[in-house]
């Protein structure tokens, strides 16, 4: 269907005049070519020149009360309306983590023995599963919450040390 190898950056590039540019993958540059541009080369590069009857076959993270791998069967021009829809928001989510790394291996580049950078992850819920239990215990909805986080210092002056803690 997509003729050659296409990528989230070859799509996003469609979409904005430059990749660096905070203006464009914040969708605030007034010159960027937008959805109309990167909508336009999806569709030449899907056609195969039949009518638009083909089939896109799919799959998507769908959330509700829980995150689920679902597969999806839409035909063509409504599949490209969903991708153009998604990598709008995929553009900005690219570049605020693109520069959240950039800035956090600068701080570490610039790391003193005085300092130290604390780099807390998400808290992570955990149920507690146990083998053989009385039937009562189904009822008990006991749960852990785990806080990993990772601290980086420097140690006898040239070595970055990070050690991973969980609490």
């Amino acid at each position: 269907m997509l003729a050659g190898c296409h990528t989230q950056h070859s799509t996003i590039a469609q979409l904005v005049c430059s990749v660096e540019s905070k203006n464009c993958m914040l969708q605030s540059c007034e010159n960027c070519p937008g959805l109309a541009n990167l909508c336009q080369y999806l569709h030449e590069k899907c056609s195969s020149g039949k009518d638009s009857t083909e089939m896109a076959l799919y799959r998507q993270w769908e959330t509700t009360d829980r995150t689920t791998l679902h597969t999806h069967a839409k035909l063509l021009p409504e599949f490209i309306e969903v991708l153009v829809q998604k990598t709008e928001k995929l553009a900005s989510h690219h570049f605020i983590t693109r520069n959240q790394a950039k800035y956090l291996r600068s701080l570490k580049s610039m790391l003193t023995q005085h300092e130290v950078i604390i780099f807390l992850n998400l808290a992570e819920n955990y149920s507690f599963i146990v083998q053989d239990v009385a039937q009562g215990f189904q009822w008990d909805n006991s749960q852990c919450t785990l806080h990993p986080f990772a601290v980086y210092h420097i140690r006898n002056d040239i070595e970055m040390h990070k050690p991973v803690h969980c609490y």
